[in-house]
């Protein structure tokens, strides 16, 4: 069983998401992932992705397929942040004119 359900819903008015006369806006995973399509397309939800169609398949003659990995909710509190950063520097491979070090707050 799919697990999308379809949602329209009305945009505050100050929104800055406009689309190009003749095509609509799909939104996914609340703007994760936002692109326009032509209106009048056909959109099947699948698992995992989307599928939008010039026409009832299969006299269609364009196929658009999306799809996207939502990350689950992470604690990133506990990051070594400067550890990365250590490992980040020490394999970068460009010289490195000057290096500071770590200022922990």
């Amino acid at each position: 069983m799919d697990r999308w359900k379809k949602q329209t819903l009305r945009l505050n008015s100050g929104h800055k998401w406009r689309a190009r006369p003749g095509y609509q806006i799909c939104v996914m995973g609340r703007g994760a992932v936002r692109f326009d399509f032509p209106q009048g397309w056909i959109m099947e939800p699948g698992t995992p992705s989307f599928k939008f169609y010039d026409g009832a398949p299969p006299d269609d003659d364009i196929r658009l397929e999306v799809s996207y990995n939502q990350i689950p909710p992470v604690d990133w509190s506990e990051l070594p942040l400067s550890d990365l950063l250590e490992s980040v520097v020490a394999d970068d491979h460009r010289r490195l004119v000057a290096l500071g070090g770590i200022k922990r707050v």
